[in-house]
């Protein structure tokens, strides 16, 4: 992807007729594609992946977790403890699937909500560790592991 941004751009800014505000505005519609290049890393999950995430899931205990996206500008850090999983088929897309939480939030309140594996932290050892990256699967959490 990055080697057809990289094509992209020096087509923009190679002489043509092409007027310079347009060339910005071409420029920024490329940018805008590759915004949500980190956004859903795991948030859908091939059915390998996402059997690999249910064997997982079946040998070791999910009970805390941190949700937070820290590619994401201002998202604050969630404490949850969890209620329930499951991991289901995505609405019209059934080639694809996601795992999906009952948390009791910090508030005390219950939340439900599909997650995306690279931005939920689990407790390994003394540190906060992306549950992707601990299944095994290839992920960019944009964080290294945190204290718990």
């Amino acid at each position: 992807m990055l080697k057809c941004f990289r094509n992209c751009v020096n087509a923009i800014f190679q002489p043509t007729t092409i007027a310079n505000h347009e060339k910005v505005l071409l420029l920024l519609f490329l940018l805008s594609l590759t915004a949500p290049a980190f956004a859903d890393q795991l948030a859908w999950l091939t059915k390998a992946q996402a059997d690999k995430t249910q064997q997982w899931l079946n040998k070791n205990s999910l009970k805390k977790v941190v949700l937070w996206c820290a590619c994401c500008d201002s998202d604050a850090k969630t404490k949850g403890t969890v209620q329930k999983y499951e991991i289901r088929q995505v609405d019209g897309y059934p080639e694809y699937y996601e795992l999906v939480l009952t948390i009791r939030n910090e508030a005390g309140g219950i939340e439900v909500m599909p997650v995306d594996l690279a931005y939920v932290h689990i407790k390994k050892g003394k540190k906060a560790r992306c549950l992707g990256k601990v299944i095994g699967l290839e992920c960019d959490p944009c964080t290294k592991p945190f204290p718990w």
